[in-house]
């Protein structure tokens, strides 16, 4: 037995791939194995794969604070913007013009700050505060998800090399960690996940649309 279990156990980390060419190998004589072996040698490489790749149950809920917490945070950001009456008005202390300016000192971005954003204030302040609530509502509904994602790490970006890139140690500020946040999401896309996602619901349905899956069924 112990020569089974160590072969096979060879077998299953150099070959496990390549199952059916590996035993047309064995049964034409070209590998020395345990010839009792071979006949149920798939079943149990089978076996073996499923046991490696078999996801917990809870898997699903890894990513659900995160996309709770990312997608709540956004809406209320931009609300908050948009329901500002200061955010708007030049002659206020917290329009988005000044914000700007007093970000520029000390970025690397300072010189697109000051010559780009603050005489396009408004255009760039209505962006980051509409894009915040589009970019939280497809995080919650998992609609776009990727794209979404892949914005709201464009703003924090931004946000970690202007508003952010005077804090030291760099850590202190909020937004590197929001960017490591959204890269997680990024590389999870929508799918395996406990939170229903829009994206997959419409897949599954265009692909239950096509030829191949009407004949199939």
């Amino acid at each position: 037995m112990r020569k089974e279990r160590d072969f096979l156990t060879n077998f299953s980390s150099k070959f496990w791939y390549n199952i059916p060419a590996y035993s047309r190998l064995c049964r034409l004589g070209q590998h020395k194995a345990p010839t009792h072996c071979i006949e149920h040698l798939e079943r149990y490489i089978l076996m073996f794969t499923e046991l490696t790749v078999k996801k917990p149950a809870w898997s699903g809920w890894i990513l659900v604070p995160l996309r709770l917490f990312f997608g709540v945070t956004f809406v209320y950001a931009g609300l908050q913007k948009l329901t500002d009456p200061n955010y708007f008005n030049p002659s206020a202390t917290t329009y988005i013009g000044r914000q700007i300016t007093d970000f520029a000192l000390g970025s690397p971005l300072k010189g697109f700050l000051l010559k780009v954003a603050v005489p396009h204030a408004f255009l760039f302040g209505a962006l980051v505060a509409y894009g915040e609530v589009a970019i939280g509502l497809g995080v919650l509904l998992g609609f776009l998800l990727r794209p979404a994602t892949f914005f709201g790490l464009l703003i924090n970006l931004l946000f970690f090399l202007s508003a952010d890139f005077h804090i030291f140690p760099y850590f202190y500020g909020a937004d590197i960690v929001f960017v490591f946040g959204w890269i997680t999401l990024l590389l999870a896309g929508p799918t395996n996940q406990t939170l229903p996602a829009f994206d997959t619901w419409l897949v599954l349905r265009l692909v239950a649309r096509t030829p191949e899956a009407q004949r199939a069924t």
